[in-house]
């Protein structure tokens, strides 16, 4: 289950791409509440977490800005799958867990305060399969249908029809669905939406939906529906471009926009890195992420950064920090990974324009 989990961490950041932690989450460890069965789960699972039961599995996000805030999913065995062990919906609640990280700020209230379901579940439901490398059945069984069109998916909210399968099917499988064509069809679109997302800006991302799009992508879906996912089972889940390894011999060094992997520093220690930036660069971001233990990212603009020497720093919990730095001097400029704990695999990216 463990190794499940931290691989699939990896794997939702090549379909999103990695901009780094939500500013100020604080949410770096989760919490999985695994019972033994669904009777177990519905028996007990709602007089200690105080959650609905008529589910699969429920992830309480908490509050992510607040600090000794525990994130958690509360889930149980498929035990009707034994003696093969399964936790039932494992990497569709650890989705959630992912996406309110990375793509949804502020708690899970605030995120559904405009229709945003279509990809809270949507997502999860790509993740889920895509990861796991099964078909989605039920969701391309529903593509046939053209029961929908995707402009009225972006409208998509809980306990929208009086039929819970109903619901459930338009929440999950045409999520699926929406998301997935998105993802193939319009990348550059969900990323518009998911910038802002990540900003808490939900009506401009409604105005995007509804407006911008409109309408305009509803014949292409319907094409879609009866095309790929009938030859295709809906096609691959694409996969974010990523940022190059940078090509330096020297591992302090980046390139304009290039990333390093399994950085590593023992506790009071630095990982010392620098960039040459020529004269025009507008804006530097540097991100980190991955790996174990929590490093912390200092800027020294010109002078080397450390804890006590330094322009701008990122210091949550965990090795999820990302620094923009407006109008950087040209030249060589110079960052650190400070371990406020040992630390290691943590991967860095520069990114300047």
């Amino acid at each position: 289950t463990c190794t499940s989990l931290v691989n699939q961490d990896a794997y939702f950041h090549r379909v999103i791409g990695d901009k780094g932690a939500i500013p100020g989450d604080v949410n770096t460890n989760l919490e999985v509440v695994v019972f033994d069965d669904y009777t177990n789960y519905s028996l007990y699972a709602w007089a200690i977490y105080n959650i609905d039961v008529d589910n699969g599995g429920m992830y309480e996000e908490g509050n992510p800005a607040a600090a000794g805030n525990q994130a958690r999913f509360i889930a149980h065995e498929a035990h009707w799958l034994r003696p093969d062990f399964q936790i039932w919906n494992l990497n569709h609640e650890y989705t959630h867990y992912l996406d309110g990280r990375y793509n949804m700020a502020g708690d899970f209230e605030a995120g559904i305060v405009t229709p945003t379901i279509w990809w809270v579940e949507g997502i999860a439901e790509n993740i889920s399969f895509g990861y796991r490398g099964e078909r989605n059945a039920d969701a391309i069984a529903e593509a046939g249908k053209r029961t929908y069109k995707l402009s009225d998916l972006f409208d998509t909210v809980y306990g929208q029809d009086a039929d819970p399968e109903v619901n459930s099917n338009r929440v999950y499988r045409w999520g699926f669905l929406a998301v997935r064509y998105m993802l193939q069809a319009h990348p550059a679109d969900v990323e518009t939406v998911l910038g802002k997302y990540r900003a808490g800006d939900w009506n401009g991302a409604r105005t995007f939906l509804k407006q911008t799009i409109g309408t305009s992508y509803d014949a292409g879906f319907a094409t879609w529906l009866t095309t790929a996912c009938a030859t295709n089972d809906c096609g691959p889940l694409p996969e974010a471009p990523t940022t190059p390894l940078c090509t330096s011999s020297d591992p302090r060094q980046f390139d304009k926009n290039c990333r390093r992997d399994n950085l590593a520093a023992t506790a009071g220690n630095y990982s010392y890195h620098f960039v040459y930036l020529p004269a025009g660069v507008r804006q530097l971001t540097i991100t980190s992420s991955g790996g174990a233990g929590n490093a912390d990212l200092y800027y020294g603009g010109s002078s080397w950064a450390t804890t006590s020497s330094y322009q701008a720093k990122s210091t949550n919990a965990g090795n999820g920090e990302t620094l923009t730095v407006d109008n950087p001097p040209s030249g060589w400029v110079y960052f650190s990974l400070a371990a406020a704990q040992d630390f290691s695999g943590v991967s860095v990216s520069t990114r300047s324009k």
